[in-house]
């Protein structure tokens, strides 16, 4: 009952702070800020930031160049945590949500990938935008303005990277193994997430990641440097980039934590410290001059903590935004701790931090964060917004498409009407979590395949369920004479085969 009552006092909250009182990340209606350009609402994102940077000290920028960004009183600019994820429906990981809050979780990209379905794939954005916007906004108001971490408004998805290797465990975060196809889903994703009704303003920034040549396995992508081709690296891996920042117009991109050496980039930099990738081919060669690089978790530290491409984390801070990777993601806030002893030795030039910093602020502009609530339509998204009808239907729709048959010997399928005995195995039947892949928000139901095949049948169909192994892994077999026992009484035996990535 006392959730219940905060829940609907955070909901009237976010309904009656519809106007110049609603919580705010930044404070453009107080002086003396509200007469500083960067409040005017008049200019340009790019006139707005170059006046905002300019009034920063040398320490207030660098405290912006982390995903933790601390707050600038004197300006009115709450703090802001950068780090969200949205990679099938807005992500509750790491969230302080607090609340009984519910949204929608989409099929997780690698099912997405299997309809073929841009105009699908866009309208998924486009929901996960929308409830990303109510989770913001509901979050801004029980912290007053402050930004929390998982509700931000920009969001380090989608995944663009190629699926090539089972042995990677994150295939299931992205759309594929074809470039042309990461290419068109990729780029339907981001422009869901980022346009809406209204042309001015970006609704939620969206993080094409992991920045490049990346699928190996995971376990060795903190110190492993892939050794590519030219042909190999514009033909097979930056396609779906380039179509990220050229067609989908991105507002982020992720470096991988992996490196790479090619003819071009001979050292094999880490992609964080990678000059050649960052600069030259995203910033020069795509024309992504405005984007925003956030590495990775602890990117930037691994350049020297596990890459061991410099030896010192100065030199790791350093070196990565030289190559203009503008935020470091990570609780061991390499940047924060460690770019004012890099200025003092020379290692970095004030304008490269103040740089970054304005590419940083342009897209929080551009979301509408330094304008006041009632010129910003997407201010006003609420609760209301969350885990609709309309979306549950588009979630339904979006499985419904994901369903790839790879065979039907023997005619197997559908199955008749009259089985009376029907055996469900495996560890997976029965598993909610397995569900919901990685990166999953906080859906209001869950329906188990154990459950929704019990709700299927007939009632007077037996259904014997047994786990036969313990987990995915099946090294508990204790139950395994049980599930043969149950396969040879039945009529039709189903066994639902699932990973867990975060298991791998």
């Amino acid at each position: 009952l006392i959730m219940a009552v905060k829940w609907l006092l955070l909901v009237l909250l976010v309904g009656i702070c519809n106007a110049d009182n609603f919580p705010r990340s930044v404070d453009c209606q107080s002086m003396p800020q509200k007469g500083y350009r960067f409040c005017d609402a008049k200019l340009t994102p790019e006139e707005r930031a170059t006046d905002l940077v300019s009034r920063l000290n040398l320490s207030e920028q660098i405290g912006q160049t982390w995903t933790i960004a601390p707050a600038i009183s004197r300006l009115g600019i709450n703090a802001y945590n950068w780090r969200s994820n949205c990679v099938h429906g807005w992500s509750a990981s790491g969230g302080h949500w607090g609340l009984d809050m519910k949204w929608t979780v989409f099929p997780a990209p690698i099912g997405l990938g299997a309809t073929f379905d841009v105009d699908l794939v866009r309208a998924v954005g486009e929901a996960t935008a929308d409830e990303g916007r109510a989770l913001h906004n509901l979050m801004l108001a029980k912290y007053n303005g402050t930004s929390t971490e998982a509700a931000a408004l920009n969001c380090f998805s989608p995944n663009v990277n190629l699926f090539r290797d089972p042995r990677w465990g994150r295939g299931e975060e992205t759309f594929g193994e074809d470039p042309f196809v990461l290419s068109q889903l990729g780029v339907a994703y981001t422009r869901g997430l980022q346009e809406g009704s209204d042309p001015h303003y970006v609704k939620v920034v969206a993080c094409a990641k992991h920045y490049v040549v990346h699928s190996g396995r995971d376990n060795d992508r903190a110190h492993f440097t892939a050794n590519t081709t030219m042909h190999d690296l514009y033909d097979t891996y930056l396609p779906a980039f380039k179509s990220q920042v050229i067609g989908g117009k991105v507002g982020q991109i992720m470096p991988a934590y992996s490196g790479v050496r090619c003819k071009l980039a001979p050292d094999g930099a880490p992609d964080c410290a990678n000059k050649f990738i960052l600069k030259t081919v995203l910033r020069e060669q795509f024309g992504g001059h405005n984007i925003s690089v956030c590495s990775d978790n602890g990117g930037v530290s691994e350049v020297h903590n596990t890459h061991h491409y410099v030896d010192s984390d100065v030199l790791a801070a350093a070196v990565s935004i030289n190559a203009t990777t503008d935020l470091d993601l990570g609780h061991d806030a390499i940047y924060f701790n460690n770019l004012e002893k890099a200025v003092q030795d020379h290692f970095v030039a004030p304008e490269t931090i103040a740089e970054s910093v304005w590419r940083n602020f342009y897209w929080r502009i551009r979301l509408g964060d330094f304008d006041p609530a009632d010129m910003v339509s997407y201010q006003s998204i609420g609760a209301d917004h969350l885990n609709t009808k309309a979306n549950q239907e588009l979630n339904l729709l979006s499985a419904r498409e994901s369903i790839v048959l790879l065979k039907n010997q023997d005619g197997t399928l559908p199955l008749k009407k009259n089985l009376h005995n029907i055996a469900v195995i495996g560890p997976n039947a029965d598993d909610s979590r397995v569900l919901l892949s990685n990166y999953e928000g906080i859906p209001s139901t869950i329906t188990t395949v154990l459950e929704g095949i019990k709700a299927t049948v007939s009632s007077s169909a037996n259904v014997m369920f047994s786990l036969g192994c313990a987990d995915t892994a099946c090294k508990d077999k204790h139950k395994f004479d049980d599930a043969l026992v149950a396969a040879k009484n039945a009529d039709v035996t189903l066994d639902p085969v699932f990973f867990d990535a975060w298991k791998v």
